[in-house]
């Protein structure tokens, strides 16, 4: 088996399962391992040094990658998830006004604040607090007012619930917001493409497999250490979240590069290509 690596930065999300479910890669040859280097940065370091030849979270990958650095997405196995969650006092968009919303990403922000304006408010209104971890710690934080609000994925999506929190909004009301892809590095796409074409495939035969049987879901979930009493309503938000599919929009890709290019002050334009190469997407499928 060849061992491969991918980095994430909460290895408690669900958008972490396809790429934990051994059989497929198994099938393949590969032996997958995560890990779990933190956010952000030292995921992008993982990366550019080798440590990990994938990750599966993209906000900042994307920006590093729309800066030239070597990175690559190539594929979108699960292109929403990403929902808007607040303390119970707060019922619409419009109660957001004034009040403090959790550290987030710029991507996943510009389209919160897409809803914000048509909801008739100004996104400088709505600044930016404290982060807060992504598991029921950080639901717990939020509910007792370390923020107002927060952008939440499942399972703490479903933990929020049971702690009476609203859900405000889905952030796919405007869009295609970034939740969970596989990205790599340049250099794996030019002394490995093969390998990186095989896993591909591997991976669209987990997320099939996920979403045909909702009982190997369930056992995925329950591996991660979810409690109990929140893997079946994970599961059912999880399951039609995932695509076999896996392209992006051609609009989308050009969002993400845009959204990136403002926040780090780049000037364009920028190709795409820089950041997406679906060539590799497209061999896996042709071998699927």
């Amino acid at each position: 088996m060849t061992p491969v690596w991918f980095a994430t930065a909460h290895l408690q999300l669900t958008g972490n399962i396809p790429l934990l479910n051994a059989e497929p890669f198994a099938a393949a040859g590969f032996a997958v391992h995560p890990m779990g280097p933190g956010a952000g940065q030292p995921i992008v370091n993982a990366l550019l040094q080798g440590r990990v030849e994938y990750c599966n979270v993209l906000a900042l990958p994307i920006m590093r990658a729309t800066q030239g650095q070597g990175l690559k997405f190539v594929y979108s196995y699960q292109p929403t998830g990403w929902e808007l969650w607040a303390r119970p006092d707060i019922t619409s968009l419009k109660d957001l006004a004034g009040r403090r919303l959790a550290l987030t990403s710029p991507m996943a922000r510009s389209y919160l604040d897409d809803g914000l304006r048509e909801a008739g408010v100004d996104p400088a209104s709505v600044t930016e607090g404290i982060g807060i971890q992504l598991d029921g710690a950080g639901v717990e934080q939020l509910r007792r007012g370390a923020a107002d609000a927060a952008i939440l994925m499942p399972p703490v999506t479903v933990m929020a619930e049971s702690l009476g929190l609203t859900r405000l909004a889905h952030l796919g009301q405007w869009g295609h917001p970034v939740a969970y892809g596989l990205m790599t590095t340049d250099r794996m796409l030019a002394e490995r493409r093969d390998e990186v074409v095989r896993f591909v495939r591997a991976l669209i035969a987990s997320v099939r497999a996920i979403k045909a049987d909702r009982e190997l879901a369930l056992s995925l979930v329950r591996a991660q250490g979810v409690p109990e009493e929140f893997v079946a309503g994970t599961v059912d938000i999880t399951l039609p979240q995932l695509d076999t599919d896996g392209y992006l929009p051609a609009t989308t890709q050009q969002r993400w590069i845009d959204t990136s290019a403002r926040f780090l002050g780049l000037d364009g334009p920028i190709p795409t290509s820089r950041v997406f190469d679906f060539s590799v997407l497209d061999d896996a499928h042709r071998g699927a």
